[in-house]
């Protein structure tokens, strides 16, 4: 049923995700402002949260140490094509009223985040590698490159050439990222021009990529 216009989102909200009160969750935050709504709801060092805006519904599920810091966070889309893709094309629907909005992603999230909610990590290296892909790929559609670069070459360029402006780490992981994923050079002949081990060059992506 539409919401009426007095609705209030973090209260919609709450109500949808109220199976998380049965996983033992408390709401720990609840606010409404001019542009966005954010409900937090918080168990045995995981927290949920939503976020509603006008048009969109953001969930994320994260793992938060004692003093607050989150150090693992994964929102509901990444969560949703990992365990159960079949179910992606649900998070796309469009103009649904807030309340089914928060219906859907509450549904996903029960389907999709049973471990996580529950304190089980144990798939966060998937998560992270499958996000990696993705943002690769969003980046490479978006802007040409991997790494979200505007394009610099036209055509493959020499190591040389690709790693001229390589003055400091970040640079050179940048562009060992790119030598790898945007023009196809291989662990090895990355390794060689910068006289280090494929192991090395293996770790500079990793570390792009947040691995």
């Amino acid at each position: 049923m539409e919401e009426g216009p007095s609705s209030n989102p973090a209260g919609l909200a709450e109500s949808a995700f109220r199976f998380l009160r049965e996983l033992g969750f408390e709401v720990t935050r609840s606010t409404d402002g001019r542009r966005e709504s954010l409900v937090q709801f918080e168990a045995d060092g995981v927290r949920v949260s939503i976020v509603v805006e006008s048009f969109a519904v953001t969930v994320s599920v994260g793992r938060v140490r004692a003093d607050g810091k989150m150090t693992e966070n994964y929102g509901l889309p990444l969560l949703v094509a990992d365990a159960c893709p079949e179910q992606e094309s649900r998070l796309r629907a469009a103009e649904q009223p807030t309340a089914e909005r928060l219906r859907t992603a509450a549904e996903l999230l029960e389907l999709a985040g049973a471990d996580v909610l529950v304190g089980d990590f144990s798939r966060g290296h998937r998560l992270k590698r499958l996000r990696a892909e993705r943002t690769r790929c969003a980046n490479k559609e978006e802007w040409g490159t991997s790494t979200g670069e505007t394009p610099r070459f036209d055509e493959r360029p020499d190591l040389a050439v690709l790693f001229a402006d390589a003055a400091n780490d970040g640079i050179r992981e940048a562009r060992s990222y790119q030598a790898f994923w945007d023009w196809d050079y291989t662990l090895a002949e990355v390794a060689d021009h910068l006289s280090v081990s494929e192991s090395d060059v293996q770790a500079m992506l990793d570390r792009w990529e947040g691995l």
